[in-house]
């Protein structure tokens, strides 16, 4: 991630970038950004960010002065591709990127056309285990 401020500095030994998720709780659950790097001096930094889901915010810290907090959203999941199952049902390989985070943050969404004038049951949300 890039990360364009003021007042940035230009020692690594004193900049600190955080992922900050759940900031209304009493203790903020963080992660640090690696790889700082110094881009622009005292405008520009750069760092990488752990695996991870969901929006977050990011903060920076030089000689222990905080920044304001900014949001940050990670990349959404996109399907490649979908491995076909019987007719009669089975198990289906579901392949793409940024599909990161626990088994129970995963949802399933299978979308089946509707049949009949009255059929409101065409879509079953399933909470899935994926394998990765």
């Amino acid at each position: 991630v890039t990360i364009i401020g003021n007042n940035l500095n230009h020692e690594l030994a004193v900049i600190n970038v955080y992922i900050v998720s759940n900031i209304t709780a009493s203790e903020w659950k963080q992660a640090n950004c690696t790889n700082t790097k110094v881009e622009v001096v005292d405008v520009m930094i750069s760092c990488t960010i752990p695996e991870g889901y969901g929006q977050k915010h990011i903060m920076v810290s030089v000689s222990g002065l905080f920044s304001n907090l900014v949001p940050f959203v990670y990349s959404s999941p996109v399907l490649s591709s979908i491995s076909s199952s019987p007719t009669s049902g089975g198990l289906v390989t579901i392949i793409g990127s940024n599909l990161f985070g626990p088994p129970s943050v995963h949802n399933v969404f299978l979308i089946f056309p509707a049949i009949g004038k009255n059929n409101n049951n065409n879509i079953n949300n399933t909470n899935n285990n994926m394998n990765r």
